[in-house]
């Protein structure tokens, strides 16, 4: 097997809104190290799929390295971090403890894809009254995925009881007249309930990316300014995250983002120049002195929500993680916002946005102005996985040393990018940059 024998998909999750997999049943271990080989040459992320034990031992130690194996659903990540979702919008449910193969395979595709899961096991009709313990949280999820084997019943009682969707995999656990899954998947496509989306036997993979559609064109009907636009083509939606976490050390015994800059308080200052600015969601993750941060933006020209980093004190890292493991599956991009930077202008923000486009390779944009690059800096979903695993201090300077060519620095004529609060004389000397401007927007 040759490169020439390889054409990966890289582009499909700009098309299609969910990434290339590798089906690997058919393939020799030599022919999935030369796909890996490529996929890394390209700095792609990959899934692979029924992938068994054998071949995953059989591939290049280096390889082997970079795969994140699931055994029970014969999947892989290759060279994919997840992203940690509070947010899961999918319902995966099984008849029995049999089923859990094509069950994980579902799982494990929505995780590649950035999309969480609630997984509920072993509730079959047998015993429907197990079932029924536990329709309150099935029914919260938008889509349901039910997976069952011999006469899979489970996705008929569920498409009469829940309203939101449901994707039936029937699968090949079973005897005798179950034939392999085939009495299963005519059961599924016989079913009485109306609206059933029906996959082949076994194949969570399948039934996962139905997920994925469904979701990605609820959120094109949620944003009236993409109703009408291809998944390529179609406005971002960027969630601005305002990290108000830090305990101030620097400051003695304040806390910074309390202190008011022309009668306002700081971390407010940044907020209300996020209030007329095309994000889709404001995100204020707080930690030190969380109750004062919240009382400070309660009179806030911007609708927000508050998200908790209980490990705050272990640094601007794991704020970043919170955030970001904080945003829903419908959002395309974080712009990072520091709690201490109240003079970036509205204008810089609204470049940032514009610039954004991931389908067209705009993953990362960062403001700059006379050559020197500032703040905030507006991340794609790609690097979602790599944010929610920072640590320390060292913020996201290590994902634009890492991927240099994704980073689009975009021109302003803003010298607030670089002007933060860390010290007393800082606030002092805050005059000089432009402190009668700001300070008449950012009264309102």
């Amino acid at each position: 097997m040759t490169r020439s024998d390889v054409m990966l998909d890289l582009n499909r999750a700009e098309r299609l809104g969910f990434g290339e997999a590798i089906l690997c049943a058919q393939k020799t271990p030599e022919q999935i190290d030369e796909i890996l080989r490529i996929a890394r040459d390209r700095g792609a992320e990959l899934l692979l799929t029924r992938l068994d034990g054998e071949k995953v031992e059989a591939l290049s130690p280096n390889h082997r390295q970079g795969l994140d194996y699931h055994a029970l659903s014969g999947t892989a990540f290759f060279d994919h971090t997840p992203i940690q979702t509070d947010h899961p919008h999918v319902a995966v449910v099984t008849a029995g403890t049999s089923d859990a193969p094509a069950a994980w395979e579902a799982v494990r595709t929505l995780a590649f894809n950035g999309v969480g899961a609630t997984v509920i096991f072993d509730v079959g009709v047998a015993g429907i009254w197990r079932l029924m313990d536990r329709m309150d949280d099935i029914a919260r999820h938008p889509v349901v995925i039910a997976v069952a084997g011999m006469d899979a019943a489970l996705p008929s009682v569920l498409g009469g009881l829940v309203p939101g969707v449901v994707i039936a995999v029937p699968t090949s656990a079973g005897y005798g007249a179950a034939r392999g899954g085939e009495t299963a998947l005519f059961a599924c496509l016989a079913s009485c309930a109306p609206g059933i989306t029906v996959c082949n036997i076994d194949n969570g993979y399948g039934a996962a990316c139905a997920a994925l559609r469904t979701l990605g064109a609820a959120a094109v009907l949620g944003n009236p300014d993409t109703e009408d636009a291809p998944a390529g083509d179609r406005m971002p939606r960027v969630a601005a995250l305002v990290l108000a976490a830090g305990a101030s050390g620097r400051m003695g015994t304040r806390n910074k983002l309390l202190c008011e800059v022309g009668g306002t308080p700081l971390v407010r200052g940044v907020v209300d120049r996020l209030a007329d600015s095309p994000v889709a969601e404001l995100v204020v993750v707080t930690g030190h002195d969380a109750p004062a941060v919240a009382a400070a933006l309660a009179s806030a020209r911007a609708s927000m929500r508050f998200t908790h980093n209980d490990d705050h004190a272990a640094g601007m890292g794991t704020s970043l993680a919170r955030g970001v493991a904080s945003l829903p599956n419908t959002i395309d991009g974080a712009m990072i916002c520091l709690g201490d930077m109240p003079h970036v202008r509205a204008d810089t923000i609204d470049r940032l946005i514009a610039a954004f486009s991931p389908a067209r390779g705009r993953d990362i944009c960062v403001p700059v102005h006379q050559g020197r690059r500032g703040h905030p800096v507006l991340f794609g979903r790609r690097f979602f996985g790599e944010l929610s695993t920072l640590t320390g201090d060292a913020g996201a300077r290590a994902l634009l040393d890492a991927h240099g060519e994704k980073v689009m620095e975009v021109a302003v004529d803003d010298q607030g990018i670089f002007k933060d609060y860390d010290t007393p004389d800082d606030f002092s000397d805050m005059g000089s940059i432009r402190a009668k401007e700001w300070l008449q927007t950012a009264k309102g």
